[in-house]
């Protein structure tokens, strides 16, 4: 009959055959196994005998997935740290974040409201009281660069053909807009001045 061990990775290990007497412990009798042997014969043994699983490589216990491993204990050391490590006293604890937004944000104003004048220096229509101020102007005449005499005109609205008063002249020129006219066309002149 053959002996085996159990050994210690649970695998049955078969002992060597000894060719020698047996010699029997203090206190057995012959054909008792002795107690501080774990031999097994295989006669002994059901015929399914389940042997011990290797344990695994990670002996963790599996309470937790895998990807929570290691984060319990974070979690269970925050927990301590709030509850104040079980004094009397509580613990608060206070979180506080900063957060600066620089936004640059590039407007074009408006142009500031044109501030009526006392002087006009080209040809073209100007508006009373928002392009020049109403009274008297004077002009030294026809310019140089006009192909005519000095035209001028006092208008009740912004066409042209709308005349108040009007002259045309080769000499100096001199004339009173009103603050009820619309507007003053002026052509082929030199600069007009206020004179008041």
């Amino acid at each position: 009959m053959a002996l085996f061990t159990v050994g210690a990775g649970g695998d049955a290990v078969p002992l060597p055959r000894q060719s020698s007497p047996v010699e029997v412990p203090n206190g057995a009798e012959i054909g008792q196994r002795p107690r501080d042997r774990m031999d097994v014969e295989i006669a002994d043994l059901p015929a399914t005998f389940p042997l011990p699983r290797k344990r695994r490589q990670d002996s963790t216990p599996r309470a937790y997935p895998a990807s929570m491993q290691g984060k319990t204990i974070v979690i269970a050391g925050a927990a301590i740290v709030l509850a104040g490590c079980g004094g009397s006293s509580q613990t608060a604890v206070t979180l506080t974040s900063t957060l600066e937004i620089t936004k640059t944000v590039t407007m074009t104003a408006p142009p500031p409201p044109s501030v009526p004048k006392t002087t006009m220096e080209t040809d073209g229509t100007y508006r009373v009281g928002t392009d020049i101020v109403p009274g008297t102007y004077r002009s030294a005449g026809p310019s140089p660069e006009g192909a005519s005499d000095c035209y001028w005109a006092r208008l009740s609205s912004l066409n042209e053909t709308h005349i108040i008063d009007s002259n045309i002249s080769t000499g100096p020129q001199v004339v009173m807009i009103q603050p009820s006219d619309r507007a003053f066309l002026t052509h082929s002149c030199q600069p007009w001045q206020k004179a008041d």
